[in-house]
């Protein structure tokens, strides 16, 4: 038996044809999300899939062909989320470090759902090529845009000068981006917490 239990679309259909059929991939998404999460890449079966939404899996076929195609799907699904971050928090009023906060603090968000977390596994063999290299391709041009901040940071005298603008994105994005692997929502911290400790140790150090 599966673990998480959905509201499923195919239990009611009080919407037009196509808010139907949209609801419908959505939740299939979503079920296939929570299943990679909860059981891995290897782990997550189509029937698993399937039992989340109540339906059957010749019924989970008709919207996506295989495991990979789904996890692919997920994948691009959060990875366009962060796209649309970076460029959001590129577009604000604010300082470079303000610009940077607002990102990683909102990134976090969507790194510990369902979709972040799933995203996480595109490195443990999950997802097809073409998956992979559209979130890497994603993933180099929101580098690019937080090198430019930082850069702008450091003509401003905001951000030491001494700092190699791509060091500091390699290390705020692995540090941040690990956060997905490891975050447990029943542990001691909140996510916001997490970001909070975070920045204290990047903007501080860790010197008492």
């Amino acid at each position: 038996m599966a673990s998480t239990s959905l509201d499923s679309p195919w239990a009611t259909e009080r919407a037009s044809k196509a808010e139907i059929e949209t609801r419908k991939r959505e939740a299939v998404l979503k079920a296939a999300a929570i299943a990679f999460v909860e059981h891995g890449y290897y782990g997550a079966t189509m029937d698993k899939i399937a039992e989340l939404l109540h339906i059957s899996k010749p019924t989970l076929y008709k919207y996506y062909k295989n495991k990979s195609e789904l996890l692919s799907a997920c994948q691009d699904k959060s990875s366009a989320r962060f796209t649309t971050l970076a460029r959001e928090a590129r577009e604000m009023d604010g300082t470079a470090l303000e610009k940077i906060k607002h990102y990683q603090y909102r990134s976090v968000e969507y790194m510990t759902d369902e979709f972040g977390r799933a995203l996480a596994l595109v490195d443990e063999g999950g997802g097809n090529s073409s998956g992979r290299k559209q979130w890497r391709d994603r993933r180099d041009k929101i580098t690019d845009i937080f090198r430019d901040i930082v850069r702008d940071g450091i003509e401003d005298g905001e951000i030491n000068p001494n700092v190699d603008p791509k060091l500091v994105m390699l290390a705020l994005f692995g540090a941040f981006n690990e956060i997905a692997v490891w975050f447990n929502p029943d542990g001691p911290y909140t996510a916001k917490e997490v970001c909070d400790q975070y920045f204290e140790m990047f903007d501080n150090g860790l010197k008492a």
